[in-house]
């Protein structure tokens, strides 16, 4: 009687160190690019000049955790900002990897400047949509500008 229940306590115990320490079942999809979170810094509203009759357009300032900064995930947060406003007219957006960049951003601080990451910007009357991924502040020929205007896949060109 004895025996059998210590069987039944090592059983149990066994079943639930499965359980608790076991190994997920479920298969991981490796290297799985997911759409990237952003915080809002600072949103504001453009006026029209005289000077240069440019229509409103509503300016974000982002910050996206530096992980997130892959060509891949960058055209995900693209599609989603243009998703998230998709009743603005004219959308342009300020790509930054630490969110007080993005609150506080002074193109004389060289600490915002190397903060920049890159650039998003959407035009629904003319139909353009870019996105300006900024690899290294200090070497602009680095920098990498993608065509999203197009549907299908995006073209890929470095700025010049």
């Amino acid at each position: 009687m004895r025996t059998v229940r210590s069987s039944i306590v090592v059983l149990v115990s066994l079943t639930l160190a499965g359980v608790m320490y076991g190994q997920d079942t479920e298969r991981k999809k490796p290297n799985k690019i997911r759409e990237p979170n952003y915080r809002i810094g600072v949103k504001y509203r453009t006026v029209v000049s005289k000077a240069r009759p440019i229509p409103p357009t509503l300016v974000l300032q982002v910050s996206v955790k530096p992980p997130d900064f892959s060509r891949e995930a960058m055209i995900l947060l693209a599609r989603r900002l243009n998703r998230d406003f998709a009743k603005e007219e004219r959308l342009g957006v300020l790509l930054f990897s630490d969110f007080e960049a993005a609150r506080r951003f002074d193109p004389t601080r060289k600490g915002a400047v190397e903060s920049l990451r890159g650039s998003y910007q959407l035009d629904r009357t003319t139909g353009k949509e870019e996105l300006n991924i900024f690899l290294d502040p200090n070497e602009p020929q680095r920098n990498i500008k993608i065509d999203l205007t197009r549907e299908g896949k995006p073209s890929l060109e470095r700025l010049r």
